[in-house]
């Protein structure tokens, strides 16, 4: 069984040795397509390799935002500091999931109850998704489309699996806070169900590394 660190270290690698530089928006990376990973151990969620680290001040707070249901900008002066670049109107973030995840609609219940309720109803259900990425945030001209497209969730053998779709993940910015937040929502929901921790899968579309980040990769592993 991999630990999150060697999962890490191998896309990274894979990274720098098998991606493609392209520009998208004319900011230039290396690219790999269709990406995959499994952790089986979803409890293994803090990345510790050297200049890499998770920023666990910020993950923690990222998730308890994603928890209050909001995408206000102003949950907390650190979330606050780091997207308001990012937001439309001063106020909110599009890829504030926790509107998504526990935003109630139109007197619905929320994304996160109504899987709650499907697997009570049916414990081997396959229609357990939250979806993130919606069409109305291709209808206006956002500084920010949220990158994750949807989560599935899976019951089997008592145990809740989590897979992650996600259409663009940045390997040193973005996908460390994503396994944190990703992996406490999987304990989260297992918790609340009372059941067992089952496997987590990310699969990425594009999973990429900025030329910012190159030289900490080069000395990560000692290239010249």
């Amino acid at each position: 069984m991999q630990t999150l660190n060697e999962i890490y270290i191998e896309m990274l690698k894979e990274l720098w040795f098998r991606g493609e530089e392209v520009s998208p928006r004319g900011i230039k990376c290396k690219e790999l397509l269709g990406y995959k990973f499994i952790l089986e151990d979803s409890t293994d969620k803090i990345i510790t390799v050297s200049g890499f680290e998770t920023n666990l001040k910020y993950a923690w707070t990222e998730y308890n935002w994603y928890c209050s249901g909001s995408n206000r900008i102003d949950f907390n002066p650190l979330i606050k500091k780091i997207w308001k670049k990012y937001s439309d109107d001063g106020k909110t973030a599009s890829s504030g999931y926790g509107k998504q995840i526990f935003g109630k609609y139109v007197k619905k219940k929320s994304q996160w109850q109504w899987i709650i309720d499907e697997l009570k109803k049916d414990n081997m259900s396959r229609r357990c998704v939250i979806n993130i990425n919606m069409d109305y945030h291709k209808n206006h001209n956002s500084k920010d489309i949220p990158c994750t497209i949807a989560f599935q969730v899976l019951l089997r053998k008592n145990k809740l699996n989590w897979i992650t779709f996600i259409r663009s993940n940045d390997v040193v910015k973005g996908i460390r806070n994503d396994i944190y937040c990703f992996t406490s929502l999987q304990q989260k929901l297992a918790l609340e169900l009372g059941v067992e921790l089952g496997v987590y899968h990310h699969v990425i579309g594009s999973l990429h590394l900025y030329q910012e980040d190159y030289d900490k990769v080069k000395k990560l592993f000692n290239i010249k």
